[in-house]
């Protein structure tokens, strides 16, 4: 998060100390395919400069001219920047600039290929840093409404839209049955009335320990969990029953660590694990709070929270 800020932050005094140069080569300008826009002196404040850049970020572009089209590598920069500028806004007015941007470029096929591949590389892939399926849905549901969509788009961005919208921010947290490492069988939506912090783990590997390393020693999950205002509940869903009972108190103090016995995550994809760990905040109503978190987005939530 602090690096998406500096990128922000870097890039809107790059264009503020460019405006003057950009309205002196005007005229050079005009022959160019793209240029950023220039944001008025009138707008002072970092945000209000932010929000301009998101609305006007593609005023600028010729969607006839395909010099732009053809250097993908400089599009790709653009649109990363782009992005980047999104995640700082409210979801529903980032959704907005979406739909004009799509708009603007819907009418050309070989912009709506490199655009979708865009959004599928720096929204979709797991390993991505601007990682974001609440952005990358307006994408997916844009591509779904191309006409004459091959048949393989059509199941890929359909899978690709109901993932995205599977367990979605806001909404009710897919309940599922589980069993502890006491014995109990329970499900969870009955197993705390707390927040919850959703721990999708496997005991044997090694990005999951480290995860879990990070997260018992963190000091505000910590605090929050002997407090009683946090429950951290670790699951196991690979189905080895062996694996399970080798590790299953393998559970830090304050912790319910569990047993998905029946597979429903799995198997039934009540869950998309995209990578091991998976981690999810759900709240005390069991509505999602954070999808898929990373660690530091899970500590920098709940610092600004408690």
């Amino acid at each position: 998060m602090k690096q998406i800020l500096f990128v922000i932050f870097s890039a809107v005094t790059f264009i503020a100390c460019n405006n003057n140069t950009d309205i002196k080569n005007s005229t050079t300008q005009a022959n160019k395919p793209f240029s950023l826009p220039v944001v008025p002196n009138m707008i002072q404040s970092e945000e209000e400069r932010i929000a301009y850049l998101c609305e006007h970020f593609w005023d600028n572009l010729n969607t006839n001219d395909t010099i732009l089209l053809r250097n993908i590598e400089k599009f790709e920069e653009y649109f990363a920047l782009y992005l980047t500028f999104l995640k700082s806004e409210p979801i529903d007015i980032s959704t907005k600039n979406i739909a004009s941007f799509l708009n603007k470029t819907g009418k050309n096929n070989e912009w709506r290929e490199l655009i979708m591949q865009m959004a599928t590389k720096y929204l979709y892939h797991i390993e991505s840093p601007l990682l974001s399926e609440e952005l990358y849905i307006p994408f997916a549901q844009y591509a779904l409404s191309i006409p004459n969509l091959s048949i393989k788009d059509s199941i890929l961005y359909t899978f690709r839209l109901e993932v995205a919208l599977k367990n979605r921010p806001g909404s009710k947290a897919n309940d599922f049955p589980f069993v502890t490492s006491k014995g109990k069988h329970t499900t969870l939506h009955k197993s705390t009335d707390k927040c919850t912090l959703l721990f999708f783990n496997d005991p044997e590997c090694k990005n999951c320990k480290e995860a879990k390393s990070q997260l018992t020693g963190n000091d505000i999950i910590r605090q929050m969990t002997e407090n009683g205002t946090l429950q951290p509940i670790m699951i196991y869903t690979e189905g080895d029953s062996e694996v399970w009972k080798q590790h299953k108190h393998d559970c830090p103090k304050g912790w319910i660590s569990g047993f998905d016995t029946e597979e429903n995550i799995r198997m039934r994809r009540i869950y998309e694990l995209r990578a091991m760990p998976c981690i999810y905040l759900i709240d005390k109503d069991k509505k999602v709070i954070l999808k898929d978190a990373d660690i530091n987005t899970l500590i920098t939530y709940l610092n600004s929270s408690s």
